[in-house]
């Protein structure tokens, strides 16, 4: 007998290759490291921009003042690029009725439901129609009136007597202010003024003929 055992010969085992999830995950990683590099990139120059647009403060280098007009030229991104001077003067154009006297032409607000909530764009269009017209008024044809009264009462104690329109021509291709008005022109008085009682809004008003 034999001492050493005989055993069954092992199934071969077969090597199973080894799956590299190194491709997998790599892929995923190497886009969100561009994408936070894009996001960084764009955050660094939006901070440069705003920074370099803002006055000279303590943190303002001398390079940046160097470099203030090109950035502002190229980058022009602040605050007021996208909003309105609040000290800039408001327009309000009103029809002058034989009959009715004076009342308000403006076709704001633009929310109204006659305008879709907004969705006609003709109320944002007068603003455009305005604004040619006041380019051509003479600063010696505008009227200023008392102080605390509003363009209305205005221009009902200096609108007859003064009968002076000024023809201008509305270029607008669909014109919403034609004939004998006016424009009123009110200028808020600025916060740091309120002080010294000077808080209150001013007003004058110009005589238009507008020919359409």
């Amino acid at each position: 007998m034999n001492s050493r055992q005989d055993y069954a010969p092992a199934e071969e085992v077969r090597a199973t290759p080894a799956v590299s999830l190194s491709g997998a995950a790599g892929a995923p990683r190497s886009l969100g490291i561009f994408a936070l590099a894009i996001a960084v990139t764009w955050a660094a120059l939006g901070a440069f921009a705003f920074h370099t647009n803002q006055p000279e403060n303590v943190l303002t280098a001398e390079w940046q003042v160097d470099v203030k007009a090109t950035v502002q030229a190229v980058l022009p991104e602040q605050w007021g690029f996208f909003t309105r001077s609040p000290r800039e003067d408001v327009l309000v154009p009103y029809r002058f009725h034989e009959q009715g006297g004076w009342t308000s032409a403006a076709l704001y607000p633009h929310s109204q439901v006659q305008y879709i909530f907004g969705w006609n764009r003709i109320s944002r269009a007068q603003g455009v129609e305005v604004g040619l017209i006041y380019t051509v008024i003479p600063e010696t044809n505008w009227i200023a009136c008392e102080t605390g009264a509003g363009p209305v009462d205005c221009l009902d104690s200096t609108g007859d007597s003064s009968n002076v329109w000024q023809p201008v021509e509305n270029t607008s291709p669909s014109p919403t202010l034609c004939g004998q008005g006016s424009l009123a022109r009110s200028r808020i008085a600025p916060w740091a003024y309120s002080n010294i009682g000077q808080s209150q809004t001013t007003y004058s008003i110009a005589l238009v003929d507008v020919l359409c």
